[in-house]
């Protein structure tokens, strides 16, 4: 069965973690969580592969990939 996929705020939202919990988790700061999430700055690649694994492969990246 196909997972729907998730924004990161909906993860976020969905987990009950606050930017500077997936901060910690991402191994960011909390500001750049928050432009990430808010769609002010797209993440690297790197941060992206993170955002893949902590998620379980919930957050795709439809949210950036459209905006780039």
């Amino acid at each position: 069965m196909k997972r729907q996929a998730m924004t990161l705020e909906d993860f976020k939202r969905a987990r009950g973690l606050t930017d500077d919990a997936l901060a910690q988790l991402l191994g960011l700061d909390r500001s750049s969580v928050t432009k990430i999430r808010r769609g002010k700055s797209l993440p690297s690649l790197t941060i992206f592969k993170r955002i893949r694994v902590i998620t379980g492969g919930l957050v795709t990246g439809d949210e950036w990939i459209n905006r780039a």
